[in-house]
């Protein structure tokens, strides 16, 4: 069954744009909201959604029934916009500073 609201996409691409989200929120690069960008409940744990995997570093973040009905539903995101996971950035923690973790360019 294909996703309704992603885009032709290869499995590559969908590697690297959940292994950058992945590898950028373990590392200290940023921290995920708390709240759902579609109905805005407060959750402990957000999931990034991609609308478009040939753009990685953009997402939704979304709780999960959100997160599933956008993948049923094709015009369920109109009108949120993606974040880019580069613009999230903030200080690294001293901890991940220490494990060589910094978050630098």
């Amino acid at each position: 069954m294909r996703r309704a609201s992603t885009p032709e996409s290869t499995k590559a691409e969908r590697i690297r744009a959940n292994g950058l989200v992945n590898s950028r929120k373990q590392s200290g690069w940023f921290k995920p909201p708390t709240n759902c960008m579609k109905c805005g409940v407060r959750k402990p744990r957000l999931d990034s959604h991609h609308p478009d995997y040939s753009k990685p570093d953009e997402v939704v973040w979304l709780c999960r029934s959100c997160h599933m009905r956008a993948h049923r539903q094709a015009d369920f995101l109109a009108g949120v916009n993606p974040v880019r996971v580069t613009d999230q950035r903030f200080a690294p923690s001293p901890s991940a500073l220490a494990a060589g973790q910094g978050g630098g360019e």
